[in-house]
């Protein structure tokens, strides 16, 4: 099941913009913002689907390494932010 690491205080303004959300949202408590956003990204159902889905070894090395940058993000999704701050 999903941790909710990418959902938190730091970032709901951020994913509201991103995911288009109503202005609006900002009146509401965090709670509420949260489960609208979980409601919204489904991360759950999208990470089963990646977890069973059947990867083909067969890629270039550019595939390759933002494949392996998405799943570092998925897997760490600070370490990610971090290095482009440095």
């Amino acid at each position: 099941m999903y941790d909710g690491r990418l959902i938190d205080a730091e970032n709901v303004d951020r994913l509201e913009r991103e995911l288009n959300r109503p202005k609006a949202n900002q009146s509401l408590s965090l709670e509420v913002r949260f489960s609208e956003l979980e409601g919204w990204l489904r991360l759950d159902e999208e990470l089963k689907i990646l977890k069973d889905a059947v990867w083909n070894d067969d890629l270039d090395g550019e595939t390759s390494e933002v494949l392996a940058s998405l799943i570092r993000t998925i897997e760490s999704p600070n370490s990610e932010l971090e290095d482009e701050d440095a």
